[in-house]
């Protein structure tokens, strides 16, 4: 345990009080966004006001699918006779990736760079959270976890995170723990038994998590783990109070850090702000656009709500208006005066707020590049070519992050790798499968397969391993290399003795095309038993004629759709194909 002196521990905590203050803005605009994200039905404490279009949650969850998943993970080296250790250390990392949950806390991590600043802390040997999960769990693993602004803090005097003096989370572990552990030594004397909640108002309280009336099953302690790159040292205190006084409690735990030179923490963010710390996050972008159209909507839905229709009577023709009131739909009714009855309407939404509407949720997806084709919401042209195309070049706005996220989780796997391979005490049991069959051999990741340096192995993901495939994508990437490659290619196929297994095809179809009826319709039967006689007698195809006719029918897609709506709307006339164009389905 490495000793820090109680003047540079007061020098430090004034610093972290500072900061801590200075981040407020931050914390509070990032709640807004979550509260925004979850609604008004989650919980006691989100949304305000009812927010019948989420735009925030749409732009996240399609975000998501382009940038978080579980990465396989590829470990390469130049030396020729380190390769087989090279291809035994990529199992390693991708059986880690696996234990620790890499993806998720990558997830994590994706979403609180939307909403404000994605941190990652990686647990070493020394560090009073890592120690407590290995007496907890057994597992000895390093860990991996996602670290929330709510519960951070940083040197906000640095204007990038490579220049700053500390950073450092805050999080909590039962007392009994920490008193039975003997992480602490004799510091275990100076910890604070447990009182109220000594941060502010967290994401925790939009679930009723959070606060100081809550009641947990075991006492829990606030401990601030804070990294201090200059002096290499890692140090541990308890948070005993509320605001300020959060930062002012006794030492319990400093180590010198021996691990990957970036430190226990990273940061993931997408927009930098040029001489400022901290990024601008996407959802500071997205708020005013999706708080404008849910006032737009809710406006719209209260004029609805007062819309109705009356029928007036003149006092003189009360008959008239009972006899009305009493007919049935289509009946005919004798009248004294046709004109002493005559039907008013009240209220009801305004066409000119309704295709503003429009117009603005149009302008939000152009805005975030196109969310309709991102997500596959909906048909954006006439023709599946033109839709490609048109997703494509969508992409070119999100490749960005998606390079950004690449870089990030391969650092932070690169450094796990570095953890686990200079720990004399991880073993990790392996599956290897022998290359061309169906053969696996369980071998074991020991510390004698990791005597040479780690720098010698380059650690990359593979590509595209981070997104996310659906099965319907897969079926399609199949049947494009079949029409496309391997059916043209066939004779040049068959004259190297490759050929395609059509049985295996249809399955797969069937899998991926979730109609698993397929394998029930279809007859697998083995292709020897049947006989050659039967192939002879296949007669030759007959002369057919074949009539190509090609239909011009016009597309629609839903810009397309919105764009007719609002012409109707502000009183503008369509032509005949164009009011026909609106009763299509825009697919």
């Amino acid at each position: 345990m490495a000793i820090f002196p109680a003047q540079k521990l007061s020098n430090l905590q004034n610093a972290m009080a500072y900061s801590y203050r200075k981040l407020a803005p931050f914390r509070n605009n990032r709640l807004s966004a979550l509260k925004q994200y979850v609604g008004r039905r989650y919980g006691d404490n989100g949304a305000e006001a009812e927010v019948p279009m989420n735009l925030v949650e749409l732009t996240i969850n399609v975000y998501k699918q382009h940038l978080a998943n579980t990465p396989s993970v590829l470990a390469t080296t130049r030396p020729f006779e380190l390769r087989a250790k090279a291809n035994k250390l990529t199992l390693a990392l991708n059986e880690l990736i696996r234990r620790i949950h890499f993806g998720d806390t990558l997830e994590a991590v994706v979403m609180e760079a939307f909403v404000g600043l994605g941190i990652a802390k990686k647990g070493l040997d020394g560090s009073v959270q890592l120690e407590i999960e290995k007496q907890r769990h057994r597992g000895g693993m390093p860990f991996w976890d996602c670290v929330g602004l709510d519960n951070w803090v940083h040197d906000m005097t640095a204007k990038v995170f490579g220049n700053a003096q500390f950073m450092g989370n805050s999080y909590q572990i039962p007392y009994e723990d920490a008193m039975d552990s003997g992480i602490f030594g004799k510091a275990k004397d100076r910890i604070v038994k447990p009182g109220q909640c000594t941060l502010q108002e967290t994401d925790q309280s939009l679930s009723g998590g959070d606060g100081p009336d809550r009641e947990t099953l075991y006492d829990m302690i606030d401990l601030w783990d804070v990294w201090l790159p200059k002096e290499g040292v890692v140090v541990t205190f308890q948070s005993v109070g509320q605001g300020d006084d959060a930062f002012t409690g006794p030492a319990l735990h400093a180590y010198s850090w021996k691990g990957p030179e970036q430190g226990m923490y990273r940061t993931l963010s997408f927009h930098p702000v040029p001489g400022n710390i901290m990024p601008l996050p996407p959802a500071a972008l997205w708020m005013d656009m999706h708080e404008l159209a849910n006032r737009l909507f809710r406006k719209l839905g209260r004029q609805a709500d007062r819309q109705k229709t009356v029928t007036g009577v003149r006092r003189a023709g009360v008959g008239d208006g009972d006899r009305i009131k009493k007919a049935a739909d289509g009946e005919m009714v004798a009248m004294d005066d046709p004109n002493n009855v005559k039907e008013y309407k009240y209220g009801g939404i305004s066409q000119e707020t309704l295709a503003f509407l429009i117009h603005v949720r149009d302008l939000y997806s152009y805005m975030r590049g196109n969310l309709d084709s991102l997500g596959g919401l909906s048909a954006q042209s006439e023709t599946l070519g033109q839709d490609k195309l048109l997703s494509e070049s969508a992409s070119q706005r999100i490749r960005d992050m998606q390079e950004k996220t690449e870089n990030f989780a391969t650092a932070e796997i690169t450094d796990l790798g570095e953890i686990l391979w200079y720990d004399p005490l991880i073993e990790l049991p392996l599956i290897k499968r022998v290359p061309g069959t169906d053969i696996t051999v369980p071998v074991n990741f020991a510390p004698n397969d990791r005597q040479d340096e780690y720098f010698n192995y380059d650690i990359c993901i593979e590509p595209y391993s981070m997104r996310k495939h659906t099965p319907e994508s897969r079926l399609n990437a199949i049947m494009q290399v079949v029409n496309n490659t391997v059916i043209p290619m066939m004779p040049l196929l068959q004259q190297q003795g490759i050929g395609l297994n059509v049985e295996v095809l249809l399955k797969t179809i069937s899998k991926y095309a979730r109609l698993p009826e397929l394998e029930e319709i279809l007859i697998f039967a083995d292709p020897q038993i049947q006989s050659d006689q039967s192939v002879q007698s296949m007669s030759k195809s007959p002369t057919t004629t074949r009539n190509y006719v090609r239909r011009n029918v016009p597309g629609a897609t839903r810009q397309g759709h919105d764009q007719l709506m609002q012409r109707l709307l502000m009183g503008g006339k369509l032509q005949a194909s164009e009011a026909g164009s609106l009763t299509r389905s825009t697919g």
